[in-house]
């Protein structure tokens, strides 16, 4: 997951990234980028769905915003905050 999210954001960069297709390491890149139709410019947001204890500390080092389900919002919030912030070595 981690990787996905790397070659992802780099795209939405703009950037030409090395990635593994078909178990080949090849260079990729958004198609036509000169058209302007996918806007590079402006920084996107990285959002994680992350219910698991791993993909929450992947959120937590990456530094993304985190998308959760609970009923109760508020302590999943802050049980999971402090435990996600503590495997990626990070405060809350």
């Amino acid at each position: 997951m981690e990787e996905y999210i790397r070659i992802v954001m780099a795209l939405l960069r703009g950037e030409m990234v090395e990635a593994e297709i078909e178990r080949k390491t090849r260079l990729i890149r958004l198609l036509n980028p000169e058209l302007g139709l996918i806007n590079t410019r402006d920084p996107i947001p990285l959002w994680v769905a992350a219910s698991g204890p791993r993909a929450r500390a992947l959120t937590a080092k990456l530094g993304a915003g985190w998308i959760a389900t609970a009923g109760d919002v508020e302590a999943a919030v802050a049980r999971d905050r402090r435990h996600a912030g503590a495997l990626a070595g990070r405060q809350p």
